[in-house]
């Protein structure tokens, strides 16, 4: 898979199948848009929301596992689609009907009127799952697709090592994908230097198949 179109870095041109993270005009088709349904203003949240939730379970500088970390993540995902007015279904966050997940997905947001959901969310620790997740918000009519990936820095075998590997895992299923797009943000967990927050080590990119 690879790049095609003349546009600038980081403009979306016909053709153009990868997308720079700092893509800022691109929305999602809401009947009414949320402002929230535009990658960058969702991915903006979501680190912000990540931010207030890791420094409440004080996980901010240490103490760090996967279990905590997973905890942290879901609830800031499942903070920022119930904020689109939407119901969330989410593993920890169940909806009106006690459900915590619907169609094997992570998280989903939902009008409740039997439409397509309008939000999917896939977050992943496992680096060769990465494709797997990829694949399965592509197979879903949602208007807003996003996977959330990290791994261990500290970890010798950590599968992918950087944000440049993690897109290549996804690249495979959003090639078999035609005309989808998807959100993917990703970054290192566990304590590490940084001043300005998670902004500093999660990054994202869209991906446009």
């Amino acid at each position: 898979m690879t790049r095609r179109g003349g546009g600038a870095p980081g403009v979306e041109t016909k053709g153009t199948v990868w997308a720079t993270g700092r893509l800022e005009d691109t929305r999602a088709d809401f009947s009414t848009p949320h402002p929230l349904s535009s990658e960058a203003n969702f991915y903006r949240a979501f680190i912000a929301e990540l931010d207030q939730q890791s420094r409440a379970v004080a996980v901010w500088n240490g103490g760090w596992s996967r279990p905590a970390w997973t905890e942290v993540a879901v609830a800031a995902l499942a903070t920022v689609v119930r904020e689109m007015n939407l119901r969330v279904a989410a593993k920890g966050h169940p909806d009106e009907f006690g459900q915590s997940e619907y169609l094997g997905l992570d998280i989903v947001g939902y009008r409740g009127d039997f439409s397509a959901p309008r939000v999917v969310v896939e977050h992943e620790n496992t680096g060769w799952k990465v494709p797997y997740c990829a694949w399965k918000v592509a197979c879903v009519d949602a208007k807003l697709r996003v996977v959330v990936a990290y791994w261990d820095p500290r970890a010798r075998t950590a599968r992918p090592r950087s944000f440049e590997a993690l897109q290549q895992e996804v690249r495979l299923p959003m090639h078999s994908q035609p005309g989808k797009r998807l959100l993917l943000i990703g970054g290192g967990y566990g304590p590490q230097a940084r001043q300005g927050g998670w902004g500093e080590i999660f990054q994202h990119v869209v991906c446009v198949s």
